[in-house]
This record gives structure tokens, C-alpha cells and sequence, in this order.
């Protein structure tokens, strides 16, 4: 990533970890590398990390369409 860019800069409301449940998540971008092109048929997926709780430093990376 270059120098100067942020990541984070977007937070998002996500179902995860299932329909219905929503938790606030942070945008890293968009889906790169092996991921993308297995996940061409979706159009646009985002990177989203969502923290654990009670440490937050911690958390999942998902991709959403």
C-alpha cells in the first residue's frame, strides 16, 4: 500500500454472523488478489474487518458483496 494511504476509512453495518444480526464493521477496500477473480460473479465485494470483542485489536476479515 502506498505511503499516505489510509485504511479504515469507511465503517460499515454487515448480517454477520448471520441473517438478521448486524455488527459494525471497517472498510479495507476492495476484495484483491487469489480472492477477486473467484469472486468476479458478485460485481463489487468489499474487504470488511470486524473487530472481537473485548479486544478489538483482534477480528475477522470478511468479503461482502
Amino acid at each position: 500500500m502506498p505511503r499516505g494511504s489510509s485504511n479504515f476509512d469507511r465503517a460499515a453495518l454487515v448480517q454477520y454472523p448471520s441473517k438478521g444480526i448486524w455488527a459494525v464493521g471497517f472498510v479495507a477496500g476492495t476484495a484483491k488478489g487469489e480472492v477477486a477473480p473467484r469472486l468476479a460473479d458478485y460485481g463489487e465485494v468489499l474487504t470488511v474487518f470486524l473487530a472481537t470483542t473485548p479486544n478489538p485489536t483482534s477480528g475477522h476479515m470478511v468479503h461482502i458483496p
